[in-house]
């Protein structure tokens, strides 16, 4: 950062058992429905999980190692057996057996015959899975290695074609669509969102519905985080301005007549910053995005009579800012709000491109697919040489890795999304970074610059958005590097604070004598870090982020639920700013999913080729991107609710795509849908296929989906044959199970024809 820049386990212990009553007790810990063959998860804290890429560690644990040590823990076991049964009285010996013969014989003798029964015994015993995933087959595909979020072995690029030119049409108030049932979700005490509505897919899994329950109480969140994430989302919307987006000064016209809300800016750093409206607008817009909030339905509150969910509070906020993005986005996709917020737009097209791109991945709004393709293809002609990104978009040579940060993360989001993003940027995105990086060292550079190229020192706010910089694009640390890279942000710890610290590279700074940087930027970019990186670390900086953003949050007057900008950056962001990053910092826990625990390419599609990337560029180029309506022609075809776009996706190449689509068209209930999710999921080759079938469910008793279902519960595979029945009881309020003759004869007796 400079003067003038805009804001931007350990596997558990084991005692000494024997084979018989460690093999006992490993298989109370054995989840359900897991697959013959599958690998178990360990029972530590953090594990990894999901789809992990090979040769792609991102911050992983060093897992090899920690296989190792429980190798050696087992083998001391076995060696002790002996022992312990030779210590252990005659009468504890006998007990445990018989124990384990009650278990046995309970099993065989009763539950068996009472196959819901046997489920509620088994479900008891299990350990609760992250935010988002439920464990077994569904999600980790049939051969164990993939996902249903997780695109297809032979993934193509994104179709040039997909991106329309016409201009698009304003955003309205969404229609409501049907609930997906989901299974009942882990509640955390004192928690107002942890609903038990349908969670997104990919990296998004954890946000809304069942999942943010459970990763709350995974990952270390609890109700207080998330009533101060609400308390901040109130004050955000409260001050929206009327036109959609968000102002770093003006937003004081929204306070009531003698309750006007405290600036606490710096009245020179005011002077040069009120114009960079796009960055603080979508700062604010994805504070909402990463609570689950949408432009859509409420996805946190699932509706047991399958009605439509209720349109949550703040539906209108996120849809007036997206139009308002959506307006001010210029031909070649730059997200500036005027031309003296263009002269350093990077930091501003980055944050705003995120929220749309965001906004677009976890809905698939058609409307918005144009606007978040063009703020991609935005990046990636603004991207210099040496593969970084400078404070504007002219031929300056120099990669500055604060605003490179902000623009891998909208690439990554558009890779989630099923943009298309061209290989050769994501490659020297990656060589830029390679070249700022001191391995041995544990630094990060700030800049490249000059002739040389030679690398400028950085600061630990530098390490910290690096270091998540190199996690996003896959590049594998090995565990040293990412010890020294924690160690220097654990020098550093995250603080709310008027004193703004040193920093090398800010001239303002460079003299100053402290341990570090301190901004909300820096505990921003931190908290990222150490989420990804996992283990003791995270359970640390996760006790002292709360610490500094949790009392420091307004907690009377009008100003309730806001942060004073008493920091660094916060300074010249100002409140609006300050709410915005600490709300998105207490968000951590479901934001995004660990990359240690599902690999740095999880759920992302396929890098375009040249040939295509060319294509597209050129057919978005030929468009006028902007969101006026223009006057319908006689022959316009009339696709107001986007479905032809949603049956177009069904047939993409991306698995994501695909199931984004069938939900979409299952939530609207349209009769002209009923036929194409039918043929989708019979030619469906994924895992993918349970999850369509399911959402057949959503129609109703209409006749082609029962004699589409009924069939399916004679299929061999027990995941189809579950799906069916799931969809089954849905559609008709009926519970037969998986007994297809029921099911036959309820629907000869009862079934309409």
């Amino acid at each position: 950062m400079s003067s003038d820049r805009p804001p931007g386990e350990v596997p558990p212990a084991r005692g000494a058992l024997s084979s018989t009553a460690a093999a006992f007790l490993g298989a109370l810990r054995t989840p359900a429905r897991r697959r013959p063959g599958a690998r178990r998860r360990p029972a530590g804290g953090h594990a990894p999980r999901g789809k992990v890429p090979p040769n792609v560690r991102g911050l992983s644990r060093d897992i090899a190692a920690r296989k190792e040590r429980g190798e050696r823990l087992d083998a001391g076991a076995d060696r002790d057996a002996h022992g312990w049964l030779r210590r252990s009285p005659a009468w504890a010996i006998s007990l445990s057996f018989h124990l384990v013969a009650a278990v046995v014989l309970m099993n065989v003798v009763y539950f068996r015959p009472h196959q819901r029964l046997g489920q509620i015994f088994r479900v008891a015993l299990r350990i609760a899975t992250p935010g988002g995933q439920q464990e077994g087959p569904q999600d980790n595909g049939t051969k164990g290695n993939e996902s249903e979020d997780s695109p297809p072995a032979a993934s193509a690029a994104p179709d040039p074609d997909a991106t329309a030119d016409a201009p698009l049409l304003p955003l309205p108030a969404p229609t409501t669509g049907v609930a997906t049932a989901n299974p009942a979700p882990i509640r955390v005490e004192g928690t107002p969102t942890a609903g038990d509505g349908p969670a997104f897919g990919g990296i998004y899994a954890g946000r809304g519905g069942y999942g943010r329950g459970t990763a709350l109480q995974k990952y270390g969140g609890d109700g207080v985080s998330e009533a101060a994430v609400e308390a901040g989302l109130e004050w955000l919307a409260a001050h929206q301005a009327a036109d959609g987006g968000w102002e770093i000064a003006g937003y004081v016209k929204r306070c009531p007549a003698g309750k006007k809300c405290e600036d606490g800016r710096d009245e020179w750093w005011a002077s040069q910053f009120d114009a960079y409206r796009c960055a603080i607008t979508g700062l604010a817009t994805l504070s909402f995005l990463g609570a689950g909030y949408t432009h859509q339905d409420d996805r946190r509150t699932a509706t047991e009579d399958g009605s439509p969910a209720p349109r949550h509070a703040y539906c209108d906020v996120v849809d007036r800012a997206l139009v308002w993005l959506c307006r001010v986005q210029r031909a070649d996709g730059s997200l500036v709000s005027s031309d003296r917020e263009s002269e350093r737009c990077m930091y501003s097209h980055g944050m705003a491109g995120i929220a749309l791109v965001e906004a677009y991945s976890v809905t698939h709004d058609p409307r918005l697919r144009a606007h978040a393709q063009l703020a991609v293809n935005f990046t990636c002609a603004s991207q210099q040489d040496n593969g970084g990104w400078d404070y504007g978009v002219h031929r300056s040579g120099r990669g500055d890795t604060s605003v490179v940060s902000w623009q891998v993360m909208l690439l990554r989001s558009a890779r989630a999304a099923g943009l298309a993003v061209p290989k050769k940027t994501w490659e020297r995105a990656k060589a830029y970074m390679e070249t700022v990086t001191d391995r041995a060292a544990g630094s990060i550079a700030y800049e490249l610059e000059g002739p040389q190229q030679v690398p400028q020192e950085g600061c630990n706010a530098m390490v910290a958005a690096g270091w998540v910089s190199r996690a996003y694009l896959g590049i594998a640390d090995d565990h040293p590097t990412q010890d020294r890279f924690a160690a220097v942000l654990r020098a550093v710890p995250p603080r709310a604070s008027g004193d703004w610290g040193s920093c090398a590279h800010w001239s303002m700074l460079a003299s100053r004598k402290a341990d570090g940087h301190w901004s909300l930027y820096y505990n921003y970019y931190g908290t990222l870090a150490m989420f990804h990186h996992g283990g003791e670390d995270w359970t640390a900086w996760n006790a002292l982020i709360r610490k500094a953003t949790l009392p420091s949050q307004r907690k009377d007057g009008h100003e309730k639920g806001s942060w004073d900008p008493v920091t660094a950056d916060g300074s010249f962001g100002g409140r609006v700013y300050a709410t915005a990053m600490n709300v998105i910092n207490l968000e951590v826990y479901y934001r995004y999913l660990p990359i240690y625990e599902v690999g740095a390419d999880f759920g992302l599609s396929a890098l375009a080729g040249d040939a295509d990337w060319a294509a597209l560029r050129d057919r978005s180029a030929k468009g006028t991107f902007h969101v006026r309506a223009r006057a319908p022609s006689a022959g316009d075809p009339k696709d107001e609710d986007g479905v032809d776009a949603l049956l177009a996706d069904l047939k993409s190449a991306d698995m994501m795509t695909r199931r984004n689509a069938a939900r979409a068209l299952s939530q609207k209930g349209l009769k002209e849908a009923i036929a194409p999710l039918i043929a989708a999921q019979a030619a469906e080759r994924t895992s993918l296929r349970p999850v369509l079938i399911e959402y057949l469910g959503a129609f109703g008793p209409v006749p082609e989906v029962l004699d589409t279902l009924i069939p399916l519960l004679q299929d061999g595979s027990e995941r189809i044959r579950k799906a069916a029945a799931d969809a089954l009881r849905k559609a008709t309020g009926q519970d037969f199970g998986v007994h297809y003759l029921d099911w036959q004869k309820w629907r000869e007796t009862h079934a309409p024809k």
